[in-house]
C-alpha cells in the first residue's frame, strides 16, 4: 500500500495510475472524496484528512510502504512565505508521527539555492525541512510542467491574449506531468538509505515563443503582456 498526499493534481494523480497500473494497493488522503472519484472507481482506497490534523496521520497512513506528498503552491504567498512554513512543518510533524519507511516529495528545479528563486523558494523550503527526517526521503526535482501552457488556451480563443511571466524567447527545461509521476511511482517501489535528489526534464527545452509562435512574431504584438521572473 502506498498513500499519495495531492492525488487530486495531476502528478499526485498521475503517480496513482502508474502505481496501479504496477498492481500495487493505493490509498489517498483528500478533503473532497468527490474530487477523486475517478481514482476511487479504479480501486484507489479515498480516506478524507486535513493536512492540519496531522494526529490522525499515524493511522490514515497505516501499513503504507511509502508516502508521496505534494505540497499546494501559493501563487501569491506573504512575505517570507508563512503558508508554506506552516504546512511543511505540518506535514513533517505529521510523518514524524506516522513513521512510514520512504517519502518521496516533489520538488522543482532550482530548489537547491538559497535565494533569488521567486515561487521555488517554497521547494527550498520544503527540501530544507524535509531533508531531516530520520527516514529514507527523496526529493523530484522537476522542470517547468508542459500542462502549464493549456491555461492559455482559452484567453487566447476568447480575448486573443495570452498572460505569459515568461521572457517570450527564452527556451526552458519543460516536462509533463504523467512522466512525474512515473518516476514518482519507480522511486516508491525502490530501497535506499537517507536523502536522494532526483532531477527530471523532458527531451527538449521550449519557449513561449515556440510554444505560440503565432503570439510573438517580431514585433511582438502589444496585446501580449510579458514580465521576466527569475527561475
Amino acid at each position: 500500500m502506498f498513500t499519495i498526499i495531492g492525488i487530486t493534481g495531476r502528478v499526485g494523480g498521475s503517480t496513482a495510475e502508474a502505481l496501479l497500473a504496477a498492481g500495487k494497493k493505493v490509498r489517498g488522503i483528500v478533503r473532497d472524496k468527490a474530487r477523486a472519484a475517478h481514482l476511487a472507481k479504479q480501486g484507489v482506497e479515498l480516506v478524507q484528512g486535513d493536512l492540519d490534523d496531522t494526529a490522525a496521520w499515524p493511522r490514515r497512513s497505516a501499513g503504507s510502504e511509502g508516502v508521496f506528498v505534494m505540497v499546494p503552491p501559493y501563487f501569491a504567498p506573504a512575505p517570507g512565505y508563512p503558508e508554506t512554513k506552516s504546512i511543511v512543518a505540518n506535514i513533517r510533524s505529521a510523518l514524524v508521527a506516522a513513521k512510514p519507511k520512504k517519502v518521496v516529495f516533489l520538488s522543482s528545479v532550482g530548489a537547491q539555492h538559497q535565494h533569488s528563486l521567486g515561487l521555488i523558494t517554497q521547494s527550498h523550503i520544503l527540501e530544507q525541512e524535509m531533508r531531516t527526517l530520520p527516514f529514507a526521503n527523496a526529493f523530484i526535482r522537476a522542470a517547468w510542467f508542459l500542462e502549464n501552457y493549456q491555461w492559455d488556451v482559452q484567453p487566447a480563443r476568447e480575448r486573443g491574449e495570452i498572460d505569459m511571466y515568461l521572457t517570450p524567447d527564452r527556451s526552458i527545461s519543460m516536462v509533463a506531468t504523467c512522466d512525474i509521476g512515473e518516476l514518482a511511482a519507480k522511486t516508491l517501489q525502490q530501497e535506499w538509505n537517507g536523502s536522494r535528489v532526483l532531477e527530471l526534464e523532458g527531451p527538449e527545452k521550449y519557449s513561449p515563443a515556440i510554444a505560440a509562435p503565432d503570439f510573438f512574431k517580431a514585433p511582438w504584438p502589444p496585446r501580449h503582456r510579458a514580465s521576466d521572473t527569475t527561475l
